[in-house]
């Protein structure tokens, strides 16, 4: 076979390796190094030559992952979370929600893009980052919209190795647990103001107008097909999609919603 589908194989498995294996930045950085090296020292032996090529990929897949974890706990929220006073005080974050998804029993979980945490009225913290939430209220916050939301966060570097891996892949940075009668409450329609919150405000008015027009469980179908949401859809019709093996028709394409459209 092709050296390249070797080194192709090896690097699937380096970042394998990055995703089970947690280890310093500087360990696969000197064996990547130490391969580069062997392979142009061995360039006219061509089974060292691969052997070396093959080891560079690995762990070169193995360094980027690593170098991409350490970059993402070095982001300004968690930074602040990690490095503040009080471990376990309650914070009032101020953040636009980006997405919202209802599982199977019913609840609820939010996803955050966080924007300042409020210490001081007169000086607010500049962060970066998502957050998942649970939300208990009746009042439920809309795609785009900017709230002030009230409890204790956890950085996913603070949590067990499990739920921090499962955090990481998704892109959160923390859980924001709310306290139940607290102060979170709605301030402004961030689209207005926040040009990168625009797409997320127009996804949601228009997932509002599908859920409100159109009956259920059509608006679900149609949700899931051009704008990809990843709101609750009914267990049961999903599985007859799933054993029509029409599953792949529930993701966003350029097919469906020209189908829809036209």
């Amino acid at each position: 076979m092709p050296l390249f589908f070797y080194a192709a194989m090896s690097y699937l498995a380096g970042t394998y390796a990055g995703a089970v294996h947690t280890i310093p930045p500087w360990i696969p950085g000197v064996f990547s190094l130490c391969g580069i090296v062997a392979a142009f020292v061995y360039r006219d032996k061509e089974k060292v030559f691969s052997f070396a090529m093959i080891l560079t990929v690995f762990f070169s897949a193995w360094l980027m992952f690593e170098a991409d974890a350490v970059a993402f706990k070095s982001g300004s929220l968690v930074r602040y979370l990690e490095n503040r006073e009080y471990g376990g005080r309650v914070e009032r974050i101020e953040g636009t929600v980006a997405g919202s998804t209802m599982t199977g029993d019913g609840r609820i979980y939010f996803t955050i893009r966080a924007r300042e945490v409020v210490t001081d009225p007169e000086k607010p913290v500049k962060v970066a980052g998502r957050l998942s939430l649970r939300w208990y209220s009746e009042e439920r916050p809309k795609v785009g919209e900017t709230w002030l939301f009230e409890g204790r966060v956890t950085p996913f570097t603070q949590m067990r190795p499990g739920a921090a891996r499962f955090y990481s892949m998704k892109g959160l940075s923390a859980r924001l647990n709310l306290i139940r009668h607290g102060g979170q409450r709605k301030l402004v329609a961030a689209g207005k103001y926040r040009l990168d919150a625009f797409g997320d405000y127009l996804s949601g008015r228009f997932q509002n107008i599908l859920t409100d027009k159109i009956e259920s469980p059509y608006n679900q179908i149609i949700g899931k097909m051009i704008l990809g949401t990843s709101q609750y859809m009914d267990g049961s019709i999903y599985e007859q999609f799933r054993r029509a093996g029409l599953v792949h028709i529930l993701v966003v394409s350029g097919m469906n919603v020209w189908i829809l459209f036209s």
